[in-house]
């Protein structure tokens, strides 16, 4: 065990069925005094309920600061919480983590860990680190699934039983391009250490059976990415990022006791007892090797001409459908305003959509998000890459410069348009072209009824915008997927 260790009731892990003794804290130097801190968040496995106990999932949670065979002997001297917090039983078997599914739940989590242990809240976290073991990887996969909260390291200990879509992406993203982009930028070796305070690390062991072929598609993935670097940057990135085969003499419970602690000491490591490169699976996902290699040629942020043919059978949404749709949403400003629309406010909902959150028009949200689902699937790198500029904003049409001021309201006034970013980059307004990422979600956006501002006539010409088409207004109407306004709230 490490040299400091607690137990500790937790209110914020009440819905997860135990009020008392659900928190396991564990950390490798006094805290007195500390500045910045590390965290180490871990979801354990399953278990038989008569079995259960807390203290024995910390025992094969992996969270060890030394080698258990010499304890006294700390390898990890960064200042250090383990957080293992007590999952919910779902049956007799399996346990999971809704009071954890979100990032503000996370960080609500660490910020009393914090509290408990840091005297008047004093550190600050410099690297967040997201360990599970077993049936503890589906809740990885969903946390990251749902975007916003970005660890610097996720570690696997037999834990993939299903498909690992969210981790993959966050590994291309948060680990993989982190470090590249470190590595380019650095000496080899000042590359390494720079990676090591400020990169990202995903590693990933399994035994074989149950877990192999979805650490496989992992393990695959990364290093269809890692290769496509040079060979020196390859050489550095790869250390930190893989996924391996563990020896037919290390059970499930051990994977973590026995890889658990070297990856907390250094997260690029050769592990001990060794493991060794996972063979090519048969059949691999969408997102691997050619996809994901083909994918990775074209910079989605190059700007590119405006393709040709796009906006096919839809226009954009008339002042006269809006109005007739919705009524008027507020006051005509030049920024944006509160909406004054009773009946448009009730229909307007904020969520998660991925890595950002949206505020809008519940129907187009529900389209936003098919949309990201399957862009998220087949276009990974493009996923990891999305942001938004706004979606509601009541306010008038922007003009172009030199021009009066619009008498109409923007498509956003009535929370049916969005304006996204690609890498952080907001497109370029009349200019004619428009960021590859852009064209290459256009598609996915024309099929769920929306147009593309690319399509907007001169100066007017908008390529990160994406709104709701006339006809897809019309046609909700007509379904009742849009409620006809009430004249006696809609105004």
């Amino acid at each position: 065990m490490p040299p400091f260790s607690a137990i500790v009731d937790c209110p914020l892990l009440a819905s997860h069925g135990a009020h008392r003794a659900n928190l396991a804290l564990l950390w490798n130097v006094p805290m007195t005094g500390i500045a910045a801190v590390d965290v180490v968040l871990h979801f354990h496995g399953f278990q038989p309920v008569a079995q259960f106990t807390l203290a024995g999932k910390v025992a094969v949670s992996g969270l060890e600061f030394a080698d258990p065979g010499k304890p006294t002997n700390l390898l990890r001297t960064r200042p250090t919480i383990g957080i293992v917090p007590m999952g919910r039983a779902v049956d007799d078997h399996r346990r999971d983590f809704p009071a954890l599914a979100s990032a503000s739940q996370v960080e609500a989590l660490l910020a009393f860990a914090l509290e408990q242990l840091v005297p008047q809240g004093s550190a600050r976290i410099a690297r967040r680190i997201l360990t599970a073991h077993s049936g503890g990887g589906a809740a990885v996969e969903q946390l990251l699934g749902r975007g916003g909260w970005v660890p610097d390291e996720v570690h696997l200990f037999d834990a993939l039983y299903s498909d690992p879509l969210s981790i993959t992406n966050w590994a291309l993203a948060h680990a993989v391009e982190r470090n590249v982009a470190i590595a380019a930028a650095s000496s080899p070796v000042a590359a390494v250490g720079h990676i090591r305070e400020g990169g990202g690390a995903v590693r990933a062991i399994c035994l074989r059976g149950q877990t192999q072929q979805h650490t496989s598609d992992l393990a695959h993935t990364i290093a269809s990415r890692v290769a496509a670097s040079p060979t020196n940057i390859a050489a550095i990135v790869g250390g930190y990022c893989r996924a391996e085969l563990a020896p037919g003499d290390v059970s499930h419970e051990d994977v973590p006791r026995r890889y658990g602690w070297q990856l907390l000491a250094d997260a690029s490591t050769d592990l001990h007892p060794p493991v060794q490169a996972l063979p090519l699976p048969t059949s691999l996902p969408i997102r691997h090797a050619a996809a994901l290699l083909a994918e990775l040629e074209h910079g989605y942020d190059e700007v590119i001409p405006i393709p040709d043919g796009i906006n096919a059978n839809l226009s954009r949404a008339r002042q006269a459908t809006m109005l007739r749709a919705f009524g008027t949403p507020g006051n005509l400003t030049d920024d944006c305003s509160p909406l004054t629309n009773v009946a448009l406010k009730r229909r307007v909902v904020t969520r998660n959509v991925g890595s950002f959150s949206l505020t809008g028009l519940a129907p187009a949200l529900d389209a936003i998000e098919r949309i990201f689902v399957q862009v998220r699937r087949e276009k990974p790198i493009l996923y990891s890459k999305l942001g938004s500029a706004g979606m509601l904003c009541c306010r008038r049409v922007r003009p172009v410069p030199g021009a009066p001021k619009s008498p109409n309201f923007s498509n956003h006034a009535w929370g049916t348009a969005v304006d996204l970013s690609i890498g952080g980059l907001l497109d370029a307004r009349g200019d004619g072209k428009c960021l590859r990422g852009l064209a290459v979600l256009a598609p996915y956006f024309h099929a769920e009824g929306f147009y593309w501002g690319a399509g907007f006539s001169g100066g007017h010409e908008d390529s990160m915008h994406f709104e709701l088409a006339d006809e897809t207004i019309v046609d909700w109407v007509g379904r009742g997927i849009i409620a006809k306004p009430d004249p006696l709230v809609a105004s």
